[in-house]
């Protein structure tokens, strides 16, 4: 590079050239100036770097071979020491040409390298020492300086010589770079993590035999089964787990874990130095030793709860040993819903139906009622209250699950809430839905008139009265109500001279005038009540409310699982209750003295037998482990009682004794049908001596085709006898006879038929071929052809058969809600109703079918529990055999 140009500086050495290199852009020289330098650096440093870099290559080359981690540990840190020692070694040893090269020797290499002799850019930079202000002496310097500049041709820097053949001359770089081209060919797919093996003998032996297993257990309410995971890679599933491997970042990965929220989570480590941590979503659990060290290793173990979170890790510092994905899924409220809108179910009863689901299962049902004259934020939930509670309480009212902790329940029920002082007032009315979790779900609300209890008797009614009035006392209510007790009292046979009603009006009377307190006020009101309920009724309150408690008691000890002796103990209360309630309304249907009801044909009587079947099915099913069907048992039983108990609360009907009139009647015209049938077919016979096989045979079924209601003739119906060897015109004779007698039946028919329509809106049709039937036959005794006779009085017999139960049903559902009662011409088997009676005018529960189990498969359960509990005791079967049936044998 020519720097004629140029123009040496005047000053020190470090500064830029001037007159004699101003052919020479600054940048360049500058640039130039640091490549010499850069290559004087390097000339002196390599030949003593080389160790460093063959130490260095050398560990990671066998690093990246993975051959440090299969060593034992002493030997492994030995390695590791030695190359430390050597490393530190080899840079003390290049640390003196760690040093930057200066100025003047980066310009002699430039001058070097750039063949310039004399050392011309020396010259250029260099200044003139003295005579500055002498003119010659500047001229001269000046064209000394334009000479060396002349001098300077193209300026360039040499690469560096690092001359490593003489300074390393026994060929262990070749080595070193072979090394670690094997090991990068090797490694480089896991080169971070054999690094990091390398680098730590523990932590290497850590990863070798580290084991990390979780167990999460779902909440028992869920039902769920417990999950298994392990990081160990040979880890397949477990025997009875759901085992799953950690999520392999060569792999697409496992799809997420589905955990409920609130299951435990249980995870031991082992194998690792030092205290790893459980990452459970964003919540850090520290891990807590089991056990000593043992080979520097310890076992550790963390537990917790999960919330929420997308992941289950442990991680070792910063390092990540075991990793699962999750997906916590919270536990939703339930949801429940009216099934029916509440309707009244009877005198002071209201019905309510239910539908209600939940993802894990509904525990309890509960009816929630307040005043809806009163806002909803001022009423205050709590317990039912008393009878005696003030208006605008709220009223909780529990309703039975047939099947607790079932997905999807539906459930209905009839309460008495007559004693509320709400009865008879519009009241609010919704559901709630419970969980086990405690979470609450309510449905929509709905407002209607609480059904109020009406009494027939008028003392009942008179005390149903005062204590209405009692609701609000003050001292002038309270006086005009002790004098009313007082003026009831007097009078003993308007409530048949019951001592006990005597006794509590004359206690509630002096409680009044005595008592000045505000707490005397409910509980004469609750006296009041029970009194008119014992007038109304006898004592069927009382065993209906023991019945209910015994009942209440034997669920919760089924839904607490309680064990098998206090199940059959509160089974037989339950029973005692049952007979003991039975009991008090047959006495209390006699004392009534009621005409019988009809009773819908399409229905079937329950008897006592029927309940007390489903009591003892209820009481083997939970021995033998199935509880929640001993319940559902106990809920059918519950519902057949509730019929019996709404038919129980109806005040006296004048519609039954109506019906009852026209179903006799019904019945003595079919009766009075027979037996114009029987004389005509008699009289058939005696006129035909040898009747044919064909005629006998028609006649005879003619005859059974009429008997299945109707009964037979006895005699005393008023109907002339027949008479034997009469001739056929005798018979003659007496066909007018007998068409007048069928004319008054068909009379008496039209009659019936009339007062039918009157009282159903409608007449049964089996009454209309009757009648077309007594027509035919009435045309045919005219004609004074018996055979034709015969036939149509057949079929009006069997009309009026069918027109019994027709009318029964009608007239069952006209009178609606009341307890069955089936007359003395149902085809009832010869079986007695529910309180034992026989089937003429007997009483008995319309129900439908009753899904009661047999004996046998309750036994057939029976002897499998036993088998189960033999083999368990069989402790040389295998491990999870004996696992399996204790599971089993759990739920029982």
């Amino acid at each position: 590079m020519s720097a004629s140009a140029g123009k040496p500086p005047e000053g020190s050495a470090g500064k830029p050239p001037e007159p004699a290199l101003q052919g020479v852009p600054a940048r360049r020289y500058r640039i130039l100036l640091a490549l010499a330098g850069a290559a004087v650096v390097w000339e002196r440093l390599w030949p003593r770097l080389w160790p460093t870099a063959c130490v260095l290559g050398a560990f990671v080359g066998l690093a990246l071979l993975d051959v440090l981690p299969s060593l034992a540990d002493w030997l492994h840190t030995g390695i590791l020491a030695v190359f430390t020692a050597a490393f530190v070694t080899a840079i003390a040893w290049a640390w003196p040409a760690m040093r930057r090269a200066g100025h003047p020797v980066a310009r002699a290499r430039l001058e070097r390298d750039s063949g310039l002799a004399d050392r011309p850019l020396q010259a250029l930079e260099d200044g003139l020492a003295a005579g500055r202000a002498d003119p010659l002496a500047r001229a001269l310097w000046l064209r000394h300086q334009h000479r060396m500049a002349r001098r300077i041709g193209t300026l360039s820097v040499h690469p560096p010589q690092s001359d490593i053949a003489r300074h390393e001359p026994w060929g262990v770089r070749a080595g070193v770079v072979l090394l670690l081209a094997i090991g990068v060919a090797s490694g480089h797919g896991d080169a971070g993590a054999r690094l990091l093996r390398a680098l730590d003998p523990g932590r290497a032996a850590g990863d070798r035999a580290s084991l990390v297993e979780l167990w999460i257990t779902p909440p028992a309410y869920t039902g769920g089964v417990p999950m298994f995971l392990s990081s160990a890679p040979s880890s397949p599933t477990a025997s009875g787990s759901a085992a799953a491997a950690p999520d392999d970042p060569a792999s697409a990965g496992p799809s997420p874990l589905r955990v409920p929220a609130g299951s435990a989570v249980l995870a031991r480590a082992s194998g690792i130095g030092s205290a790893p941590t459980l990452m459970a979503g964003e919540a850090a659990v520290p891990f807590t030793t089991l056990a000593g060290k043992a080979s520097g290793l310890q076992a550790w173990s963390a537990e917790t709860t999960l919330t929420v979170g997308t992941r289950l890790a442990v991680r070792d510092g910063w390092r990540t040993i075991a990793n699962w994905p999750i997906n916590v899924i919270p536990d939703a409220v339930p949801v429940i819903t009216f099934a029916a809108p509440p309707a009244p179910a009877g005198n002071g009863l209201l019905g309510l139906a239910y539908k209600a689901h939940d993802d894990y299962g509904v525990n309890d049902v509960t009816a929630v009622i307040d005043d809806a004259e009163v806002p909803a934020a001022d009423a205050e939930p709590g317990k039912a209250p008393a009878a005696g509670a003030a208006p605008g309480d709220v009223l909780r009212v529990p309703l039975p699950v047939p099947a607790p902790s079932a997905i999807e329940v539906s459930g209905s029920s009839i309460q008495d809430l007559a004693a509320s002082p709400m009865a008879g007032q519009a009241v609010r009315i919704h559901l709630e839905a419970t969980d086990a979790k405690g979470q609450v779900g309510r449905s929509d609300e709905t407002t209607l008139m609480l059904p109020e209890r009406t009494f027939s008797h008028p003392v009942a009614r008179a005390l149903a009265g005062l204590r209405k009035q009692l609701f609000t006392p003050s001292p002038a209510i309270r006086s005009a109500a002790r004098q009313e007790l007082s003026t009831i009292a007097a009078v003993p046979a308007a409530f048949a001279g019951d001592t006990t009603v005597s006794l509590t009006l004359a206690v509630a009377a002096a409680r009044l005038h005595y008592d000045e307190s505000a707490a005397a006020v409910p509980q004469v009101r609750d006296l009041l009540w029970e009194t008119a309920l014992r007038i109304e009724q006898g004592g069927v309150p009382v065993a209906e409310r023991r019945l209910d408690a015994a009942r209440q008691r034997l669920n919760e000890a089924l839904q607490r699982n309680a064990p098998s002796a206090e199940i059959d103990r509160l089974m037989d209360e339950l029973h005692q209750a049952l007979d003991q309630y039975l009991a008090a309304a047959a006495a209390e249907l006699a004392r009534r003295d009621e005409k019988p009801a009809p009773l819908d044909p399409q229905q079937s009587l329950l008897h006592a037998q029927d309940l007390t079947d489903m009591l003892e099915s209820a009481r083997q099913l939970a021995r033998t482990g199935g509880r929640e069907a001993a319940m559902r048992m106990l809920a059918e039983m519950q519902h057949a009682l509730d019929a019996l108990r709404s038919g129980l609360r109806q005040a006296p009907n004048p519609d039954i004794a109506t019906a009852h009139a026209l179903m006799q009647s019904l019945r003595d015209l079919a009766a009075r049908q027979q037996s114009l049938l029987d004389e005509t077919f008699r009289r058939l016979r005696a006129s035909e001596p040898s009747p044919t096989n064909a005629e006998r045979n028609g006649a005879d079924a003619a005859r059974l085709g009429t008997d299945r209601r109707a009964p037979a003739p006895n005699g005393a119906n008023g109907m002339p006898s027949p008479q034997k060897g009469a001739n056929k015109g005798a018979n003659s004779g007496t066909g007018k006879g007998d068409s007048r007698d069928q004319q008054a039946l068909r009379s008496d028919l039209g009659a019936l038929m009339l007062n039918m329509d009157e009282f159903l809106g409608e007449i049964p049709p089996p009454l209309g071929d009757a009648d077309r039937a007594m027509r035919g036959a009435i045309e045919a005794l005219d004609k004074r052809h018996p055979t034709d006779a015969l036939n149509q009085q057949s079929r009006a017999a069997d009309a009026l058969s069918r027109a019994m139960d027709a009318a029964s049903e009608a007239m069952a559902q006209r009178i609606g809600g009341m307890i069955g009662v089936a007359g003395p011409g149902s085809d009832s088997g010869g079986e007695q109703d529910i309180f034992g009676r026989p089937p003429d005018g007997r009483r008995g529960l319309a129900t439908g079918t009753l899904d009661i189990p047999e004996r046998s498969e309750t036994h057939r359960a029976q002897q499998i529990l036993g088998e189960l509990r033999r083999r368990a005791a069989e402790r040389s079967r295998p491990q999870s055999e004996l696992d399996y049936i204790d599971r089993l044998l759990k739920q029982f």
